[in-house]
């Protein structure tokens, strides 16, 4: 195939798409699509691949490209966007519902866990720990055991979470609550260029683990169903189709113990979780229970 001849027929966008979105789950927006189209000319005129041969490969599930010259089309049109300690409403909530019932000495749970789906560069589920490691302190339950488990799709942020380092902005608008459990959790060091980095202590970072996954692939290699305590899935389903939606909410309601807790963006559910979990208010939030 000549480089001429490797784009094809360039007029099939809407078949590209509908792959893409079959194979990630994600419903493409606007700018998406135009990000898309973009970069995928460009990536099959460099491999001297067809478009049609592209999407044939993507509704089987493979990537044809070599690592150094394609990016992830997971890359390209997810938003990574967190920091530490996000959403102090959603946060209260947790704190205040979640937290007294998991940690109850009448449930005799001997670890709590929890997951973190869509987890980006694992700012949120490291706050989520911390802040249950100084429950724990405060509440006088000392035997409890507190695990993480991270997944997102993005290989890069995956990377970021593993490493457990971070700059001055992933802390942004943190007030003095959270600047000690900073102080307490982090090793502050100078880069060479200068700018500060906060690394999570090793024995912190012991806790967690981070794996490249899509949420809508389950079952998940690394969890097993009824074992999670808490569920947290924050700005996930704005990208989701209906029928994402519903596969996701069924892999979590798998995924928790009895009466275990799912935590999503606000107004993100739209009504589908009534047949999965119970509703709790909360005057910042709202909490979802397995039934």
């Amino acid at each position: 195939m000549t480089r001429g001849q490797a784009s094809g027929k360039w007029d099939d966008l809407e078949s590209l798409f509908s792959a893409v979105e079959e194979r990630i789950g994600l419903k493409l927006r606007e700018r998406d699509k135009v990000l898309l189209a973009k970069h995928t000319k460009q990536v099959l005129e460099q491999e001297c691949v067809s478009l049609d041969r592209y999407i044939q490969e993507l509704r089987r599930n493979i990537s044809i490209y070599s690592s150094d010259k394609w990016i992830a089309i997971e890359e390209l049109i997810t938003t990574k966007e967190t920091y530490f300690f996000r959403d102090l409403g959603q946060l209260r909530g947790i704190e205040d519902i979640v937290f007294p019932q998991l940690f109850c000495p009448s449930q005799s749970l001997k670890e709590i866990k929890v997951l973190s789906a869509g987890c980006a560069s694992g700012e949120e589920l490291y706050s989520l720990c911390m802040l249950m490691a100084e429950y724990k302190q405060v509440s006088w339950i000392g035997l409890q055991r507190v695990s993480g488990i991270g997944l997102d799709i993005s290989r890069v942020a995956i990377e970021i979470a593993k490493q457990g380092m971070y700059k001055e902005r992933s802390f942004r608008g943190i007030d003095n609550r959270f600047k000690l459990l900073r102080e307490k959790y982090f090793d502050r060091y100078i880069s060479k260029n200068k700018a500060v980095i906060y690394k999570i202590k090793p024995l912190f970072l012991g806790q967690t683990k981070f794996y490249e996954c899509n949420i809508l692939n389950y079952p998940y290699s690394m969890v097993s169903s009824g074992t999670v305590d808490l569920i947290v899935c924050r700005n996930v389903f704005i990208y989701f189709n209906e029928v994402s939606i519903r596969r996701c909410l069924d892999a979590f309601h798998s995924l928790l113990r009895p009466r275990g807790f799912l935590v999503v963006g606000h107004a993100e559910l739209k009504g589908y979780e009534r047949e999965y979990f119970n509703v709790i208010m909360h005057r910042d939030t709202l909490i979802y229970q397995k039934r």
